[in-house]
């Protein structure tokens, strides 16, 4: 099982980042990934490097254009590439 889109207190979810994990260890997903809103800081919390499973970098983005707000999720395994064109995109 998988779950790509997923948030931390360091956004606007309610778990911790070890919270997250370890109930991802419990639910046995095998592929995660935690899109907190406009924050990479999960990635740099306790635990995410003794998850089991499969880690996919993602972000959730808030941009405006257009004087509107919009909202989209990314995962990317090339993250540092994606990472270095944001700016560009908004």
């Amino acid at each position: 099982m998988i779950d790509l889109h997923t948030h931390t207190c360091c956004s606007d979810g309610a778990d911790s980042v070890e919270a997250l994990l370890r109930r991802a260890e419990e639910m046995k997903l095998s592929v995660l990934s935690i899109t907190d809103h406009n924050t990479v800081a999960a990635y740099r919390g306790r635990g995410i490097s003794e998850y089991s499973g499969t880690l996919i970098p993602g972000v959730e983005i808030t941009c405006m254009y257009r004087a509107r707000w919009w909202r989209s999720w990314a995962t990317a395994t090339g993250w540092r590439t994606w990472r270095s064109n944001f700016p560009a995109m908004c």
